[in-house]
């Protein structure tokens, strides 16, 4: 895997408080079917707590807020000092608000209470967010640098996870992975071009931070252009690589960035043949009607 556990039986992360529909359970109690609005699969069920006809009811009719800033700790703003061990709330994590309040899960004993949270101003927006390069470039800002994780593995963002919550606060409901994710929008056909040419077809038909670029496996925002190349937003492990004694390996970039479609490309190891420029096949613009 180039150098990275990738573990093709995880399939993702749920962030705290997403609404699940618990279909089976294991003959041990010890796990839980969940369907979700996003991925379907087994779940710890300490991780899971019912809820009642009131919380449903909240997320069925009260407005909801959309969380803005990553890696934010429940109990780390005043007034909720009393909530040690709730959690930490997450970039595409959406809850019901009351007046300027999110209603959180908040653990208690072995139940799970719900209670009113206040955040930090500016942690969180109402839903859905105006579509606007600055906002989205905003959300994008929260998670630049953060480590890759496959998968949700040990609670990071891959490509897709990182798509998926950057475009959620704006009532963009995303697929969970890339090869469903670049289908959503305006799609155009980039197979059959030259490299040079893919790059000036996203140039010159790429709206900044509402087009996708896909190839198998991995997908990118464009967010403008920089020195004359297009520049990608996106959640990368690394590029290929030939190594002298002529084994596969990875230039590992291994978190959020924006680079050129060739990262890495100065590099005399990196297969230029193998480049996202090389490789990408899509590009799709997407709408808040999409």
């Amino acid at each position: 895997g180039g150098g990275y556990p990738f573990d093709y039986l995880q399939c993702s992360t749920l962030w705290i408080g997403s609404p699940v529909y618990v279909g089976h359970v294991s003959r041990d109690e010890e796990w839980l079917f969940c369907e979700t609005a996003m991925v379907s699969g087994w779940v710890p069920s300490r991780s899971v707590s019912p809820v009642d006809e009131r919380i449903m009811g909240f997320w069925r009719t009260q407005p909801l807020g959309a969380v803005v800033k990553d890696k934010l700790p429940v109990e780390a703003w005043r007034g909720n000092a009393n909530l040690a061990n709730a959690g930490v709330l997450r970039v595409g994590t959406l809850l019901p608000r009351q007046g300027g309040d999110l209603l959180v899960p908040v653990p208690q004993g072995m139940a799970t209470g719900w209670q009113a949270v206040a955040l930090p101003p500016g942690a969180a927006r109402e839903f859905p967010m105006p579509l606007t390069p600055a906002n989205v470039a905003a959300v994008g800002n929260e998670m630049m640098g953060e480590p890759y994780g496959w998968g949700g593995l040990d609670y990071l963002r891959d490509c897709s996870a990182m798509i998926r919550d950057l475009f959620t606060p704006f009532g963009l409901w995303f697929p969970r992975n890339s090869s469903s994710q670049i289908q959503v929008g305006q799609v155009r056909d980039l197979s059959y071009l030259r490299p040079p040419d893919k790059e000036r077809m996203l140039r010159d038909f790429g709206e900044p931070f509402i087009t996708l670029v896909g190839l198998p496996g991995h997908i990118m925002l464009y967010v403008g252009q920089f020195g004359g190349r297009a520049a990608l937003f996106h959640d990368v492990w690394g590029s290929r690589t030939i190594l002298p004694n002529g084994e596969s390996g990875r230039l590992i970039i291994g978190k959020v960035v924006v680079s050129s479609l060739e990262p890495g490309i100065e590099h005399h190891q990196v297969v230029k043949e193998e480049t996202l420029l090389n490789r990408a096949d899509k590009m799709s613009i997407i709408t808040a009607q999409d």
